[in-house]
């Protein structure tokens, strides 16, 4: 009895992320482009990532990340599986602070949220510019990765909180059934 609620937790933690991953990259693809600053979207999945890495551990960043990867790698991607490696790639290390966790502090999280979206941001650099001998990374870190960091960061505050909470509530339904 006790294996088939465990089964139940695993599949609405699942739908739980799933409806995550949607809404963000909803929120990402149709609202935000109408609030671009220079040209730049805040890329939500990665503090999706980011945020179930930092509450669920490692393995749960991997999945997720591989997830968000993929759903874009089907809409926007030019190789496919490329951003799932990089997302994927960055909620395994977004997963090593788990030990970390703590509910009410949000520092951790968007910390992580910046240096994953700057990790992302020197891979995909790395595999999309650097690897066809355009060296120019200087300009493209001034121009790309630095305010794609800090647009990201400003939209992980709110897009945490909400995730955090989420998380919280199906945490104290979970130990309160026990």
């Amino acid at each position: 009895m006790n294996s088939g609620r465990k089964g139940n937790r695993f599949v609405i933690r699942c739908i739980l992320i799933l409806i995550e991953i949607v809404i963000c990259f909803l929120l990402q693809t149709a609202v935000f482009p109408a609030l671009a600053f220079a040209g730049i979207v805040p890329d939500l999945l990665m503090t999706v990532v980011a945020a179930n890495a930092y509450t669920r551990g490692r393995i749960t960043g991997m999945l997720t990340g591989l997830a968000c990867g993929l759903l874009v790698d089907c809409c926007y991607g030019s190789i496919i599986g490329l951003y799932g490696l990089l997302y994927m790639v960055t909620g395994y290390l977004c997963g090593c602070v788990v030990r970390f966790y703590a509910s009410d502090d949000y520092t951790i999280p968007i910390l992580l949220t910046a240096a994953g979206e700057f990790f992302y941001c020197v891979l995909y650099y790395a595999a999309e510019y650097l690897l066809r001998g355009q060296l120019q990374f200087g300009a493209y870190f001034m121009q790309i990765i630095l305010p794609r960091i800090l647009y990201t960061v400003v939209a992980a505050v709110p897009v945490y909180r909400g995730i955090n909470s989420l998380h919280l509530r199906l945490w104290s339904r979970e130990h309160k059934e026990e």
